[in-house]
């Protein structure tokens, strides 16, 4: 794929992530995107252009934790942030059981689609060894990691 392009992504409602979080319209200044990925509907922010930071949140949270630096580095940066499945405005698909291993493999289907490479992994808490399993199954998409704090270093599945 060409620098620049990205693979079609279903845009929300404008006002989808306000709604579901329960904010007033136009709180989120960014595009939701879904996106489905094995039995889960996906909420992603796909922001700006530049060397893409994939930005993967903890237990319990979801994107909206990295809205202000979306803000700051859209500018300079593409700024990926996914929800894993059943947090944040994602749906899991009936029976996932929520594990880390469970969301990796969620995710590295998610990165095979928007066709993600050379990215820096941002991870909070469990984002960090999901990043880091997704990785594994997604063969190198991550250039380099900035976590914080996190369990990154927890085996990965076999």
């Amino acid at each position: 794929m060409s620098a620049g392009m990205r693979p079609m992504q279903s845009p929300a409602e404008a006002d989808f992530a306000d709604r579901r979080l329960g904010l007033p319209a136009g709180t989120i200044p960014f595009a939701s995107r879904i996106l489905a990925v094995g039995g889960a509907r996906l909420h992603h922010v796909d922001e700006g252009d530049g060397p893409l930071l994939l930005m993967l949140h903890g237990n319990p949270s979801g994107s909206y934790l990295y809205r202000h630096l979306i803000g700051a580095l859209r500018d300079e940066f593409r700024c990926l942030a996914i929800d894993l499945p059943g947090f944040g405005l994602s749906d899991a698909p009936p029976g996932f059981g929520y594990t880390p291993a469970e969301h990796a493999v969620v995710i590295a289907g998610a990165l095979e689609v928007l066709d993600v490479r050379g990215a820096c992994l941002v991870a909070y808490d469990w984002g960090g060894p999901i990043g880091r399993w997704a990785n594994h199954r997604h063969c190198l998409f991550v250039n380099g990691c900035c976590r914080r704090p996190c369990a990154a270093d927890a085996p990965r599945p076999r």
